[in-house]
């Protein structure tokens, strides 16, 4: 009997947490409320002035009084970003070399 005593106080507080959260998401409103992605873009559009254009010139924006406030371009460059982490490693081992090269009997060929 405690047990589904107990169950029945876990059900009701779960549900009473789930309707606070789903309320106060409702009150707040945020940047993800009014964002989208965009994917398979070519290239070559970079210009944040054209994206804007584009998108405020579409009906779903235009018919209601609405305006595009901010554009964001991101590319794909993890590539990049694994090339920079690789470069930070490849210059924190150097750096360690030259500490124990200048512990050593060479220390004066070091540069």
């Amino acid at each position: 009997a405690i047990i589904a005593i107990f169950y029945v106080a876990w059900q009701r507080w779960r549900s009473f947490q789930l309707r606070v959260s789903e309320k106060l998401d409702a009150e707040a409103t945020s940047a993800a409320d009014y964002s989208i992605i965009v994917e398979h873009v070519p290239k070559s559009a970079t210009d944040k002035d054209e994206w804007l254009q584009f998108f405020n010139k579409l009906p779903p924006i235009s018919d209601h009084g609405g305006k595009v406030s901010e554009i964001v371009i991101a590319v794909n460059n993890g590539k990049l970003l694994h090339m920079v982490q690789v470069r930070e490693k490849l210059e924190d081992r150097l750096e360690k070399l030259k500490a124990e090269l200048a512990r050593t009997q060479y220390a004066d060929f070091q540069d």
